[in-house]
């Protein structure tokens, strides 16, 4: 009877042991980091919008790591207390949430649209240009730029436009484009688009314009304002509007793929799909 006793002592504090260990494993794990935000907002012009409000960081065990977020923004200001100084003259802005402690990194995109200088309901809605990038035929139009020290490889891959890039030291080092789309005074068009990156430290510079066929420089459409965007490496859709202020047959997408702030020197695979071009009429 002491015999049997001993052994289901022993068997007891085994399998105590081994419970322990895997507490400790479970305790050990990894925390995943997730940003709690949307990745849209609208608002009108004349309200209020914090980049903070409503934002949380937690892991898989709900801990908050909110306290360490961070949010820029390349195209709108952001006061100390998270509030967004929206110049008139913009209809989005481009916002980066990152968290980074103790090891543990995360970053999450979101777009704020303000909804007065939006023209969400056109009368007529019409696709001007089309790339599914299907076939190696679609990359025909399209037109590269390298400098001194830049390099950028073309193809097609499982149904997207891969882009292997070394950055030159300038951020037209390299570039592509594609010219001879027309554009119409005072007409508002979006394009939209799917991108990922290699690496989320990419960042890729995107616009509609024209080069003049004499001097060969480029000349933006838009109302001075352009679109700086961060990569993921998860494929990301951007919906970007712009407002044409002149009549020309001869315009097109420019993409800026070299040194740009906060992204020098950064190689990367980019992968670009189904890009449309629609003109939206009123």
């Amino acid at each position: 009877m002491r015999k049997i006793l001993t052994i289901l002592l022993l068997s007891s504090i085994a399998l105590t042991l081994i419970s322990c260990k895997r507490d400790a494993v479970e305790e050990e794990e990894t925390p995943v980091l997730t940003i709690n935000v949307e990745s849209e907002t609208w608002i009108g012009t004349h309200e209020y919008f914090n980049v903070f409000e409503g934002v949380t960081v937690t892991d898989q065990s709900e801990i908050d790591y909110t306290e360490y977020l961070t949010v820029t923004s390349e195209n709108c200001e952001i006061d100390e207390d998270g509030y967004v100084n929206i110049p008139s003259i913009l209809m989005e802005c481009f916002f980066v949430y990152e968290v980074l402690h103790d090891g543990l990194f995360a970053r999450q995109l979101s777009t704020l649209w303000i909804a007065s200088t939006h023209p969400y309901i056109p009368a007529d809605i019409q696709v001007i240009n089309e790339w599914n990038f299907d076939d190696e035929s679609e990359i025909e139009g399209w037109n590269t730029h390298t400098g001194s020290t830049g390099s950028i490889d073309v193809s097609i891959e499982e149904g997207s436009l891969k882009l292997v890039v070394t950055s030159g030291t300038d951020s037209i080092d390299p570039r592509i484009d594609y010219m001879g789309i027309p554009f119409e005074e005072d007409g508002w068009y979006l394009i939209t688009f799917t991108v990922k990156s290699s690496t989320e430290t990419k960042k890729i510079f995107f616009d509609i314009g024209e080069f003049d066929l004499d001097t060969g420089e480029y000349q933006t459409y838009d109302r001075g304002y352009s679109h700086n965007l961060y990569l993921n490496e998860e494929m990301v859709t951007y919906n970007l509007f712009y407002f044409i202020q002149q009549d020309c047959n001869n315009g097109g997408i420019i993409i800026e793929l070299g040194d740009l702030m906060n992204s020098v020197g950064i190689d990367a695979t980019i992968w670009i799909d189904s890009i449309v071009i629609t003109h939206l009429k009123y």
